[in-house]
């Protein structure tokens, strides 16, 4: 599809052990796709390989294998230099006859000769950095006003006591920590003193027990918004006017600030720069981190958004503006005070240092990773407000042991085990066509094999890709049932023996058209993959499908009911049909894999004869 592109430049974005590297290069180099000799020939002789890394420590196992690796940021634009510089020291650009060679020379980006053919990343885009905003639907809501949204942050507490017992073990003097208490203090009541004495603050101070804290009624403000029943709207008016008129409203505050009270008696917050130096302290006393991780407190605030937040985010509201007014008329519609969407800004500039190293004769970017799209995504964090779109995968026991209880509540945790968070593909893809690239294909990893035989003809050429699938030539392991639709769990008493598929692993391949196709309007975007892509936006569902087992189930339920209000929708909601839910979009989302996988190997089997009615008819007919 590129032509036989010369030189071929893979770049891979955080390599991890450098398996996936190893083992492409291994396909390659050992023709193990058996793909005829001239063109395995002619693409061995062009192909290269380069991994970015930013960790050093996985730099050195990837270099272990053979691998050339150059160090990095995948979230940074300024990483294109660097990348670039690796591709042009190829060992064909070692020798004098190299010099001033177009495919030798550095510059600023990509070129023809000398960037990349194509990007990959496995398993990267979960790693990066997730921020969890909030937007009130109350009153007349615009999406794309930053004002109108709130950010989700970490507030970090720990009583005094426990600090200072921290603080002897790792050998801060007396002196020291009185310093340090004090602008713990100074920082706690600026910043939270601030919010308890404003309007809203004062409202609700006449409404809990006397001599409550600043930081308790700020988090009790804050922790009240997830209360769903309660309907809480942000507007500081709208707050005050239920405070002082509604009963209910008022006496859940005090409860919950009267248990905030117990919690943080003679507790300081800890900036986020202080908790940082902390923990890079506690990296050489293990036991110690764990009970400062069992001490701490951990809470969920939401603030403003910074302007400086708003203004990474402004091309976010834009691009996703019909999808979040359809989340609000949903949220709206079922009395939910708030929507909430999770936003990773490093992945605007990852696409841009991509874009960058593909430079103007194009290329393709694959991403392969556990996600789903922007509005399934979006179902699963508005569903529960306190869910922050960040879980902890399973962990071996013995790697537990000593660490306070944290499946349920990562941060208390965190820095200690693994987390991770569910790749919005939706947001990656909008990404892409800020800089005018095109979405070829999106859906589950399985759908990269392709068992049938593979032809295609570029310029008068033929070419034939023979068939290949991991489960013809490996242990069918729980791992490899997996790719191919059903989930294998350890034990079919896990959740009633089904799962739900929609969060599972998935591929975005994008097109960078070449300069020259972008003004062509006769270019058409070339797919390496012949299977039909599925939808990153509810309104490309296929008119086919029954079900989106793409998505929360209950969340494509009830617009299907064609009532056209969810709270009547869900009136029609019996015990059978809600239990009956998790396994059917389950299966559907199983079938909808397994479809492709049978016509893939009717057509390897017997060609194209095979999908004619009555051969299919015959086939599907058999008892063999």
């Amino acid at each position: 599809l590129l032509e036989e592109r010369t030189p071929f430049r893979v770049v891979e974005m955080g390599a991890g052990s450098g398996q996936l590297g190893y083992d492409i290069n291994q396909c390659v180099r050992s023709n193990e796709l058996g793909i005829e000799p001239p063109t395995w020939r002619r693409w061995t002789a062009a192909f290269e390989y380069v991994i970015m890394e930013r960790s050093p420590a996985l730099a050195k196992r990837q270099r272990e294998r053979g691998l050339r690796v150059v160090s990095g940021d995948a979230q940074s634009v300024a990483s294109c230099q660097p990348v670039l510089s690796a591709l042009a020291a190829s060992p064909a650009c070692t020798g004098l006859g190299a010099r001033g060679s177009p495919e030798c020379v550095v510059k600023d980006r990509g070129t023809p000769e000398a960037g990349a053919s194509v990007v990959i990343s496995n398993e990267l885009l979960d790693a990066f950095a997730p921020v969890k905003l909030r937007l009130s639907l109350y009153g007349a809501v615009n999406v794309t006003d930053c004002n109108s949204w709130q950010e989700v942050r970490l507030v970090h507490a720990i009583p005094l006591q426990e600090l200072h017992a921290i603080a002897v073990l790792l050998g801060h003097s007396e002196e020291s920590f009185s310093t340090l208490v004090s602008s713990l203090h100074s920082y706690t009541d600026a910043v939270f003193c601030g919010m308890a004495n404003s309007t809203v603050g004062e409202e609700a101070r006449k409404r809990v027990a006397p001599g409550a804290s600043c930081l308790s009624i700020a988090l009790g403000l804050g922790e009240l918004l997830n209360h769903v029943d309660l309907g809480v709207p942000a507007a500081s008016h709208n707050m005050r006017l239920r405070l002082r008129k509604d009963a209910k409203f008022w006496s859940r505050l005090r409860e919950i600030v009267d248990n905030l009270e117990v919690e943080l008696r003679d507790a300081v917050v800890l900036p986020r720069d202080t908790y940082r130096q902390l923990r890079h302290q506690l990296r050489d006393a293990p036991a110690v981190e764990v009970q400062f991780l069992t001490a701490s407190l951990t809470y969920l605030m939401p603030v403003t958004v910074s302007q400086a937040r708003c203004d990474d985010l402004s091309w976010w509201f834009t691009s996703h503006k019909s999808r979040i007014e359809r989340l609000v008329r949903f949220y709206r519609s079922l009395g939910y005070p708030a929507v909430h969407l999770v936003v990773r800004p490093g992945e605007r500039n990852f696409i841009e240092l991509v874009d960058c190293l593909l430079g103007p004769s194009g290329g393709y970017k694959l991403s392969i990773d556990y996600g789903a799209a922007f509005e399934a995504l979006g179902h699963s964090l508005s569903i529960d407000p306190r869910n922050d779109g960040i879980f902890v995968p399973p962990i071996p026991h013995e790697l537990m042991q000593g660490l306070p209880e944290c499946h349920n509540y990562w941060p208390k945790c965190a820095g200690a085990i693994d987390w991770t968070t569910f790749v919005d593909f939706t947001n990656l893809a909008a990404a892409g066509e800020l800089f005018g690239w095109r979405t070829l294909f999106y859906g589950p990893q399985s759908q990269l094999e392709h068992v049938s035989a593979y032809n295609i003809s570029v310029k008068g050429r033929s070419y034939t890709v023979p068939g290949y699938g991991v489960l013809a030539q490996s242990w069918a392991s729980r791992h490899v049932r997996s790719w191919y639709g059903r989930e294998t769990l350890a034990s079919d008493k896990e959740t009633g023996g089904w799962v739900q598929r929609w969060t599972s692993f998935k591929v975005l391949l994008l097109q960078k058209p070449a300069q020259l196709q972008k003004t062509s309007l006769q270019s058409v975007a070339r797919n390496p993959i012949l299977f039909p892509t599925w939808h990153l936006d509810t309104e490309g569902v296929d008119s086919c499908w029954h079900y989106d087992p793409t998505t929360v189930p209950l969340s494509d339920w009830i617009p299907r009911q064609g009532k056209g209000d969810a709270r009547k929708a869900l009136e029609t909601l019996t015990d059978d049909i809600n239990n009956k839910l998790g396994r059917d979009y389950s299966l559907a989302y199983e079938e909808a894999q397994l479809a492709v996988r049978m016509v893939d190997w009717l057509v390897a089997t017997g060609g194209c004869e095979s999908l004619r009615p009555r051969r299919v008819a015959s086939l599907l007919g058999s008892s063999g």
